[in-house]
């Protein structure tokens, strides 16, 4: 992220202050404005009336004086009174032409601020003295201006003091309040430091007190989340290891007839609880870590229900190894069958379903789970050996509300079972005997195989396989499983590597029509399966081999590009098959029964 240095938290703040202070400065002079019209009006009010009090003192005495022939008095007291800023005039009558037009007793304005008052004299008898003309400017008025003055220097000191006080805090308020607390608290997400490095001598306020409290909380939440996530890749890597091995090891006890019975039965439940400690431990770390939400996780999907069985058996053989139990799983004809579920949901009826089984026996007990195919639905049957239930409550028990054989139990669990079982559009059955057991049989309609999951692997005669893998069971098991395939009219060739580095190198000596069977997760090698396939632009001959089939982030990816997943569980059973290059006849028809044929 590219930083504008011409935009700094000083240069903000000074921004802001200096706008409140030319606010502030503006409302201080609307408010002089306001005040100084208000002391000229309240001024002028009283000159009014002072100017009616002297006027008529004045023409008390003109009028006197003026009956016993003393105007050198009149005008000596007039000159008098206007050596100051007012000037008072007497005009006789014949001296004044417009005495008609004035109007008396009010003051009248001119330009500049200059005022005139005029004040007629009253008559005594048929006499008739004239008039006071009263006149002055409010620019002489100095207790006036003298007032306006102080008032604006006030104003004026005021607004600099204000000034100069806080512009300086433009640059005091970010580095105190903001700057430095916030690079004190950045200094713990340094690796080099410790929280503990937080300098006491600067306080911090309460919301960076709560933005401190909040970093620590999430420093502390990510490494407990790097720490799960590194987990989880140690326990995808253990289980990956573990697995490839494991379904070569599955291929020799069934095709091994050397080995006694006993034998072999101790070597495949040997194999079974590697597989199951394998399962739990991508389990147990998978729910540690969020990868998706739980709306996600509650979605209906295409999933492969003999994957999704074999974890919760697994998961129940690991939870229940202190107890004297047997669970054993097996199917025919499983491979590649899929139903539209909730992956989550799905798995808690089926523990459920478990965990009744195992409450309803006392000892000796002995789990069986199976699953079949049919046309057009699966069955999956779980049976046990433990108390049963009478007839007349099977129904009932499926309702909810009702619990047997168990000391603890509300049930609720084969109801909300049921509701979901229904839900995905199957149906639910339950058969029991009193102290003979109960199996319960769960009926799903299959559903198309989902668009990322290889079905078959189709192939010409005289095609060129290449393998990469850093397993050599891996190698081994494709090595058996396409030579099962494989006549004498067949010359299918296979090319192994376990690094991609070398594949990347050689791919110009292999055939441009050859089959890639890549694994995604390669040991000492700095690409994965797709970062190969990305690069040499093979998707359409590319078919992923990887454990890690049940990420929906690996899916998506492999749908976008149109590649096909195998579980590589699956690799020693999937159908493969072999066609000629050139055809002796080529069958269209929409029915693949009948193609099959």
């Amino acid at each position: 992220m590219k930083i504008n240095k011409s935009i700094t938290l000083e240069k903000q703040i000074r921004h802001q202050v200096t706008n409140r202070i030319i606010c502030c400065g503006v409302l201080l002079f609307c408010m002089f404005i306001a005040t100084t019209i208000f002391d000229f009006y309240v001024n002028i009010e009283r000159l009014a009336t002072s100017l009616n009090i002297t006027a008529s003192e004045l023409s008390n005495y003109i009028t006197t004086q003026e009956l016993i022939g003393n105007q050198q008095a009149v005008t000596a007291r007039l000159n008098k009174m206007s050596q100051g800023s007012i000037i008072f005039e007497w005009l006789p009558v014949e001296s004044t032409k417009i005495a008609k037009q004035k109007t008396f007793q009010e003051i009248l304005w001119s330009p500049y601020l200059h005022w005139s008052y005029f004040y007629q004299i009253p008559k005594v008898g048929i006499e008739n003295f004239g008039y006071l003309k009263i006149s002055s400017s409010l620019w002489k008025d100095s207790d006036l201006i003298r007032s306006f003055l102080i008032r604006g220097s006030i104003l004026l000191l005021f607004f600099i003091g204000t000034l100069f006080f806080l512009y300086p805090l433009a640059r005091r308020i970010p580095n105190e309040l903001f700057v430095a607390p916030i690079e004190n608290i950045l200094h713990m997400v340094k690796p080099s430091r410790e929280i503990e490095h937080l300098s006491p001598k600067i306080l911090l306020a309460t919301e960076l007190q709560t933005i401190r409290s909040e970093i620590i909380d999430l420093l502390d939440r990510t490494k407990l989340q790097s720490h799960k996530e590194a987990l989880l890749l140690i326990a995808t890597q253990v289980a990956h290891d573990i697995r490839s091995p494991l379904a070569a090891l599955n291929i020799m006890i069934k095709t091994t007839d050397s080995i006694p019975e006993k034998q072999r039965i101790m070597i495949r439940n040997a194999t079974q609880r590697i597989n199951d400690i394998a399962n739990n431990l991508l389990s147990q770390h998978r729910q540690s870590v969020s990868v998706q939400s739980n709306d996600q996780e509650k979605t209906s999907a295409k999933e492969l229900v003999a994957a999704l069985l074999d974890q919760v058996v697994s998961e129940k053989r690991i939870q229940l190894q202190d107890k004297q139990l047997v669970i054993d799983f097996h199917g025919e004809q499983i491979y590649g069958i899929f139903v539209e579920v909730s992956a989550v949901d799905f798995k808690r009826v089926i523990s459920n379903l478990i965990n009744n089984a195992v409450e309803s026996i006392t000892q000796n007990g002995i789990i069986n789970i199976s699953l079949t195919n049919s046309s057009k639905q699966i069955c999956i049957e779980i049976k046990d050996n433990g108390c049963g239930m009478p007839h007349e409550l099977q129904q009932s028990v499926l309702q909810g509300g009702i619990t047997i054989g168990k000391t603890e139990g509300n049930g609720i669990g084969l109801s909300s079972s049921k509701r979901l079982i229904e839900s995905w559009g199957g149906n639910i059955k339950l058969e029991s005997q009193v102290n003979q057991g109960t199996t319960v049989h769960i009926f799903l309609p299959k559903s198309q195989p989902a668009d990322w999951f290889l079905s078959e692997l189709t192939l010409f005669n005289d095609d060129t396989i290449i393998i990469l893998d850093d397993d050599q069971s891996i190698h081994d098991i494709w090595e058996s499983h396409i030579e099962q395939y494989n006549t004498d009219s067949s010359k299918i060739t296979k090319q192994h590597y376990y690094l991609a580095e070398p594949l990347m190198e050689d791919i110009k000596n292999i055939p441009s029509n050859a089959r890639f069977l890549l694994d995604f997760e390669l040991r000492n090698s700095k690409l994965t399966g797709l970062d190969v396939v990305k690069s040499l632009g093979i998707a359409s001959r590319t078919t992923l081999v990887t454990s890690r089939d049940e990420e929906l982030n690996l899916r998506s990816e492999c749908e976008k590009l149109g590649i096909k997943i195998l579980p590589k569980v699956y690799a020693a059973q999937i159908p493969i098959k072999i066609y000629p290059r050139k055809p002796d006849l080529v069958f269209i028809d929409d029915d693949q029964n009948l193609t099959n044929a």
